[in-house]
């Protein structure tokens, strides 16, 4: 895809159909996966893609399902390729998978890497997505990459953070304030969409689910943990800075 606007615009589409999973990958996502089995070296600036998955219970079924995928694409996408050789569809996955542990070693030396994965609302995704680019833009994550699963409106975004000094400390924390309103107030999604809340999510569960819901998640935490001592600080916190502490 010429930009991850048009890629998210087709995902909502795909759900429709009867795609098994959409994957994203953006376009910092293929820049450190170039070269690599199934990556193409000659990819433009700003292209990212999809790693579609599609399966049946035999050929003529998987045909027409292809058929009514490519159709979806056919207005958004620059290419569109499917392959049955087990082989490559190994490669491809090799490529989505190894997206985490790639950024993790390319980060600059004293630096942490940071992974989160919130969720917009399908028909928020291409402009949810367009905003947390411009968000990680503002804050100079500019080597952040973005992946996920597409179909679910559920995205991954990674990015690697100097805690050693106060400015950079700041910085994050602008990011993670800016990030919390743009996800929960300006599109109505989820800070976290998969993995389990922790304490650098913490200090914003209350903004997300509102004084009411909180209030019972601490009222049903006293009930099962009255001594506070089942991972204290998880999830249930008292701390706004608890994400700015302890930090390794």
């Amino acid at each position: 895809f010429n930009d991850i606007a048009a890629a998210c615009r087709a995902t909502a589409l795909l759900k429709e159909t009867a795609v098994t999973a959409v994957e994203l990958m953006d376009e910092i996502s293929l820049e450190l996966m170039k070269g690599r089995p199934g990556v193409p070296t000659d990819i433009a600036d700003g292209c990212m893609a999809l790693l579609i998955d599609v399966r049946a219970a035999d050929e003529t079924q998987l045909e027409s399902m292809k058929a009514s995928v490519s159709e979806v694409l056919l207005p958004f996408a620059v290419k569109c390729e499917f392959t049955n050789n087990e082989q490559d569809y190994a490669e491809l996955w090799k490529i989505r998978k190894g997206l985490f542990p790639i950024v993790g070693a390319k980060r600059p030396q004293g630096t942490t890497v940071i992974i989160e994965d919130i969720c917009f609302p399908l028909e928020q995704l291409a402009d949810g997505t367009i905003a947390l680019k411009k968000l990680l833009a503002k804050h100079n994550y500019s080597s952040a990459v973005i992946f996920g699963h597409a179909l679910e409106g559920n995205l991954h975004f990674v990015f690697t953070q100097d805690f050693n000094s106060s400015q950079e400390i700041k910085r994050y924390a602008d990011f993670m304030e800016g990030l919390a309103r743009l996800v929960t107030v300006e599109y109505s999604g989820s800070l976290k969409a998969e993995h389990g809340t922790g304490r650098n999510m913490a200090p914003f569960v209350e903004a997300e689910w509102g004084t009411t819901a909180y209030g019972l998640m601490k009222r049903i935490k006293r009930l099962f943990d009255p001594q506070n001592i089942l991972n204290p600080e998880v999830i249930i916190s008292k701390n706004p800075q608890l994400h700015l502490e302890n930090l390794k």
